[in-house]
């Protein structure tokens, strides 16, 4: 975006609403991203695991 069009939209008195499904979707993703984190950190523990076994 140019400045000129910054400018334009700064100055406009609109307010914003946020969408009623903000909430769901950001709680969804946080847990979907704890999920995940959680399976890499088992995967990466067994993977430490693995390597460092005795064969």
């Amino acid at each position: 975006m140019t400045i000129a069009m910054l400018a334009v939209l700064a100055q406009a008195e609109t307010t914003f609403r946020e969408p009623g499904y903000f909430a769901p979707v950001m709680l969804g993703l946080l847990v979907l991203g704890a999920v995940a984190w959680l399976i890499a950190a088992v995967l990466g523990f067994a993977g430490f695991i693995r390597l460092t076994s005795p064969r």
